[in-house]
């Protein structure tokens, strides 16, 4: 296995690129957790060879220096860890799946930051295969593990409740709703029970919010959105409010999808709400997590823009893209990191320093191999990594301007704090073809009698050029 590892420093704040490129094996990055010391635990699966599936541990530094790694599978058996939280000062457990007698089971598995082991454990799930562990999380001193299993072509949700020492507390598979798609649980305060996301069939809504008592018992179903599903998180914003976040789809047949996310109370009583994309670009939430943050006044968005849906390994340029915001949804910034491959987010994790912590993964279309690379970005709290020059390094773009090649027309998507600069084409002579201030986050310029070729194009704000790049008029 060969690893190429880049990094790029700061001086107050770390801020990095690490990269895993292995030739051999395809893999995804499923979760990340910051250590007391500013380091990180990265959890990743090795999906091809499916039949060597395996899980790989990696810790690496505050500076994005890879310090530590490890190969970890249930006695040999095809297996895959992905959900990771701490439960003590130094010991930490992760779920994840393992085959047994060919039944996939759940496993779990506690260890230190050395990736030294504690206990490992698999607990069946009644006949049925674990098909995904969406979240995994400690409350009220217990673990909480929530997923979906499969019964032959059916699958249900599940949670489980299970002690620190891997004790099979509680347990329930929710038969009665057929769903393939990912589940979230949110607990209430007080430990007076639960509140558990599910997208299924026979709901009021697509999405249901179910009240649960700490036994699990089903205290009432009330439906949330038939718009605003899949990809989604819910995390609390006051003890009555809770921000929730998802991929929004206003029609069942609508070509492409954006970020949505709706602040409501427990009612769902919906507060306000706020949308990222534009009509003709897939905005596609993070993966596994997309949703994040320590203060309310700088909640993190994740997700990839131009997401191809149909597979990763498509020959097309992806971005990642975060978004900071406060709680009444007013967007302070908004970066696209990259998008010279097909980049898909995993993942995001907001950092002690104020920062975030992205996490996905990169097809080189342009090599022969189908295989993906993990990648990682920490930004500082301002969306940044940045260089020794104390600049904003290359990777992080004010703005994206697509479709490129284009036709008819291209439009210039901007975070909001670029407001107030220009935008301006030319062609190869230097002629100004179109000049044009940016007043709001999508500017659609009409191309129609501009003549195929190549342009140049820039965004400068107060005479200083912030942006550039060429756009080709087919």
């Amino acid at each position: 296995m060969v690893f190429f590892v880049t990094t790029s420093l700061v001086f107050s704040q770390h801020t990095f690129e690490f990269t895993i490129q292995d030739t051999l094996t395809d893999q995804v990055i499923y979760d990340a957790i910051e250590l007391a010391n500013g380091s990180y635990i990265l959890t990743s699966q090795e999906f091809f060879p499916s039949s060597n599936q395996k899980a790989h541990l990696y810790r690496i530094s505050a500076s994005g220096k890879l310090s530590d790694s490890t190969t970890l599978t249930y006695q040999g058996q095809r297996s895959g860890l992905g959900n990771i939280v701490q439960i003590e000062p130094n010991k930490f457990v992760l779920a994840g799946f393992t085959r047994v007698n060919d039944q996939s089971v759940l496993w779990l598995y506690e260890m230190d930051s050395l990736f030294t082991g504690i206990r490992s454990k698999i607990m069946p799930i009644d006949t049925s295969d674990v098909y995904n562990v969406s979240e995994l999380l400690i409350h009220d001193n217990h673990i909480l593990c929530t997923g979906i299993v499969e019964y032959g072509l059916n699958h249900y949700p599940f949670v489980y409740k299970i002690s620190p020492l891997f004790d099979s507390l509680q347990l329930k598979v929710m038969t009665e709703y057929h769903t393939i798609f990912q589940v979230d649980l949110l607990p209430k305060h007080n430990n007076e029970g639960y509140y558990w996301f599910i997208v299924a069939s026979g709901l009021p809504k697509t999405l249901g919010l179910f009240d649960l008592d700490t036994s699990f018992a089903i205290k009432n179903i009330s439906g949330v959105s038939n718009d605003i599903w899949n990809f989604h998180s819910a995390k609390w914003i006051s003890k009555s409010s809770m921000i929730y976040c998802g991929r929004y789809k206003p029609k069942p047949l609508s070509p492409v999808w954006s970020i949505g996310m709706l602040k409501m109370d427990t009612l769902v009583n919906i507060a306000d709400e706020y949308y990222l994309g534009v009509a003709d670009t897939f905005e596609c939430p993070g993966l596994l997590s997309r949703l994040d943050f320590i203060d309310t006044n700088a909640i993190f968005i994740g997700g990839t823009h131009n997401f191809y849906p149909g597979s990763e390994f498509s020959p097309v340029n992806c971005w990642f893209s975060l978004t900071q915001m406060d709680t009444s949804f007013h967007v302070n910034w908004r970066y696209f990191y990259r998008g010279d491959a097909n980049y898909t987010m995993y993942g995001i994790k907001a950092t002690t320093d104020g920062g975030c912590l992205m996490f996905g993964s990169r097809y080189n279309y342009n090599e022969p191999r189908y295989e993906r690379d993990i990648y990682v970005y920490k930004v500082n709290q301002n969306g940044l990594i940045i260089g020794t020059d104390d600049k904003p390094g290359p990777m992080a773009h004010h703005a994206i301007i697509y479709p490129n090649p284009g036709s008819d027309y291209l439009i210039v998507q901007t975070g909001p704090q670029i407001a107030g600069s220009q935008f301006i084409l030319k062609d190869l002579t230097g002629k100004t073809i179109v000049h044009k201030p940016i007043c709001d986050s999508y500017l659609t310029i009409h191309s129609q009698m501009i003549p195929a070729g190549i342009y140049l194009w820039q965004i400068t704000k107060e005479n200083v050029m912030i942006e550039s790049g060429k756009w080709i008029k087919k």
